[in-house]
């Protein structure tokens, strides 16, 4: 979506599924063919080098949850298989990010 931060990193090579934005507020969606745990690791890995902190890593299984902060900002990523197959892929990506 227009105006999206800079500072957050997207997945190489996902595809958008869907995104928004509103006043402080971005929803946003892809899917990859790659699986969770390189997904992960590239969220660990550059969420950091782009100064974010993070706040926690949850492992429900078939899904994980990545939240993390940076200047008044508040970023929850979910992890899960794709399981919708208009937009095929493996894994799904959805990023919630607010200002606060």
């Amino acid at each position: 979506p227009a105006g999206f931060p800079a500072d957050m990193p997207i997945y190489a090579g996902a595809r958008l599924a869907f995104g928004q934005a509103a006043v402080g507020i971005f929803t946003v969606g892809w899917v990859s063919d790659d699986d969770q745990e390189k997904i992960k690791a590239f969220y660990l890995q550059n969420l950091s080098a782009q100064g974010w902190k993070m706040d926690g890593v949850s492992d429900f299984g078939s899904q994980v949850v990545i939240t993390a902060s940076k200047g008044g900002r508040s970023a929850m990523l979910g992890l899960e298989p794709s399981e919708d197959a208009q937009v095929g892929g493996k894994t799904r990506i959805s990023l919630n990010l607010t200002s606060y």
